[in-house]
């Protein structure tokens, strides 16, 4: 809900950012200023406010009203008033020196943002510890309210680099990802729950394609049959293919989990499961039953 004062426009938000009816309701009034002439005639002022009446953030937008473009220096705050983060838009984006803090006041971590890269300069634990200097050392990203680590890993000239556990919304599943430079094409996914019977297993080696990624990729490519229904409508992408690696290497519960649509995803499941036996995950030694995940590709066939 808004409404219009000499100006000024009111939201009611939830911390979604879906605008609520209520105010009663609502996690967070967003209040939209008129542009400070002093400071930049084109830029609407934009500050929010918890419940409480303390300022969650400030910021310039290009825009008076919703969606947001967010545009020059942006501050927010925690509920117990500490600053949270500083921050620069342009265009909507993040871009340059980024710096966020604990709810205790002390540095959690700074970054670099660029138009295609997020340079992961320092991290800090809430002690003060310095653990990840100059782009290199240990690494935690933690949810909005910290109360919870969502990703951990090692990182090297400024991106991921090696084995990251990355936590789900749900916490039903983690994502244990090895990445290359800062890219990761291949996962797993691993239940913390039972399923099927039988829980499925972390593990210390992966699951494997026989002869390994090359060879899956190369497979793949052989019996991939781009549909006539996206040749059609030009249909292209990544099809994000799970399944269950048993212990005996056969692939079970095959399915599509980021799909794309006009026959694709039903194609990346058909040539999933004409995969011959995978050599299992193991731990301590021992095959176990693991989740994996992998991508198949669609790119438009040349005419």
């Amino acid at each position: 809900m808004s409404f219009a004062q000499k100006d000024t426009l009111v939201y009611y938000l939830k911390n979604s950012g879906k605008v609520t009816l209520s105010k009663d309701s609502a996690d967070l009034f967003l209040v939209i200023l008129p542009p400070d002439t002093s400071l930049n005639k084109n830029l609407s002022v934009i500050k929010c406010y918890y419940p409480n009446g303390k300022i969650s953030f400030i910021a310039g937008s290009k825009t008076h009203g919703l969606p947001l473009e967010l545009e020059g220096p942006y501050m927010s705050f925690f509920g117990n008033g500490r600053r949270k983060s500083t921050k620069t838009y342009h265009a909507g984006q993040l871009t340059g020196d980024a710096t966020e803090y604990y709810p205790n006041g002390r540095l959690y971590n700074t970054k670099s943002y660029s138009a295609d890269k997020i340079f992961l300069r320092e991290y800090h634990d809430s002690t003060g510890s310095v653990l990840s200097k100059n782009g290199k050392g240990a690494w935690k990203e933690y949810n909005e309210d910290f109360t919870k680590v969502v990703a951990e890993g090692q990182v090297e000239m400024g991106v991921q680099q090696g084995r990251w556990i990355e936590n789900s919304p749900t916490d039903t599943v983690y994502y244990d990802r090895t990445y290359d430079n800062g890219t990761a094409p291949f996962l797993s996914i691993v239940d913390r729950y039972t399923s099927g019977g039988e829980a499925l297993s972390n593990f210390d080696v992966s699951p494997e394609f026989p002869g390994g990624k090359a060879a899956l990729n190369k497979f793949v490519a052989e019996n991939l049959k781009y549909p006539e229904i996206a040749r059609k409508y030009a249909s292209h992408g990544r099809v994000m293919v799970a399944f269950i690696v048993e212990k005996d290497g056969y692939l079970d519960n095959i399915r599509v989990v980021i799909g794309i649509g006009n026959g694709c995803d039903e194609e990346a499941i058909r040539v999933i499961e004409k995969s011959p036996k995978w050599i299992p995950a193991t731990k301590d030694g021992q095959p176990v039953r693991t989740q994996y995940a992998t991508g198949v590709d669609f790119k438009i066939p040349s005419q």
